[in-house]
């Protein structure tokens, strides 16, 4: 207690000597801090992105009862709160509706000083919101995430026990871009399977836009396990740009893949002679586009293949 109370008297005392008048904060110091991001960087209408806010505390205090405000953003929908912090405390939190609009409050009780330099005690929390179907190509839509100072009034009761000194990094937005949708798909194969050791092993990829609207920028990447690339060519579908710069991976490149169009590659790689026998090599494939998405889940894939050894 009196610690507290030497950081209170502290304050007071630095304020008044900048001609300030004099505030007494209702308790020892604590920097709170939040980062938001979105993803994906591109929703089709009527579609869902994430608002990932991460909060820490620079200290030098514990912050306690520290008030997380996020609004539903302006064109979207609330769809559901995740707690995604590793600690996965309970924390109180008032959500407008599924399908409604409105402010997500959370009240987290402590949010810990780091215990150590460098070391925070870091909390994640993710936003779902849907996309009105109706808002149209191109806008963009901003989330605001903030964590306030003194606050003893509001839709979820959290007065502040510590004081904030530096408010300019209390307040974090993120956006994301309206487009699509285009649904891109992955497919991917390897042979022969089993490999043996010291032999090729033979990558079949395909990346396919399934419509209705153009993938813009879209990016095909294929990273196997350490092996010796021999070859990567495209076989058929619009041109790509094909990128070998990196020993493990590889990318295939178009400004634009229209509707219904596909793009099929082979990748030839030669399986290291000392790979030991029973062990198991992985290809990821996976595209990206600039234009939303409306099914993320079949942009990606996971090709794994035995390996026996060699005579």
């Amino acid at each position: 207690m009196r610690e507290r109370l030497l950081v209170t008297v502290l304050v007071v005392t630095m304020m008044l000597g900048r001609g300030q008048p004099a505030v007494a904060v209702p308790g020892p110091l604590a920097d709170v801090s939040v980062i938001a991001s979105a993803g994906p960087q591109a929703v089709p209408p009527g579609g869902t992105f994430d608002l990932t806010m991460t909060l820490d505390n620079a200290g030098p205090f514990d912050a306690t009862n520290v008030l997380l405000r996020v609004g539903v953003p302006a064109h979207t929908t609330f769809v559901s709160w995740y707690n995604a912090s590793r600690s996965h405390d309970e924390v109180p939190v008032m959500t407008p509706p599924p399908g409604g609009t409105g402010t997500v409050s959370a009240c987290i009780g402590t949010l810990g000083k780091p215990a150590s330099p460098g070391d925070y005690r870091t909390l994640i929390f993710v936003l779902t919101v849907r996309v009105d179907a109706e808002t149209p190509q191109g806008e963009m839509i901003t989330g605001t995430a903030t964590v306030s100072g003194v606050q003893t009034a509001g839709a979820l009761w959290c007065p502040a026990t510590t004081y904030d000194p530096n408010p300019d990094n209390n307040t974090a937005t993120a956006t994301t871009t309206v487009s699509g949708p285009a649904d891109v798909t992955v497919s991917a194969s390897g042979s022969p399977d089993p490999v043996t050791a010291g032999t090729n092993l033979t990558y079949a990829l395909e990346v396919t836009n399934t419509g209705s609207l153009d993938a813009q920028q879209l990016t095909l990447t294929s990273l196997f396990s350490p092996s010796t690339r021999v070859s990567f060519v495209q076989e058929s579908g619009p041109a790509f740009t094909l990128d070998t710069g990196d020993p493990r991976k590889v990318t295939a490149s178009i400004a634009s893949l229209p509707a219904g169009e596909s793009g099929r590659f082979t990748l030839v790689v030669n399986v290291p002679a000392t790979t030991l026998n029973g062990s198991v090599l992985d290809n990821s494939v996976w595209a990206s586009s600039a234009t939303g998405d409306p099914d993320w889940s079949n942009n990606r894939t996971t090709v794994r293949t035995q390996v026996i050894a060699g005579p």
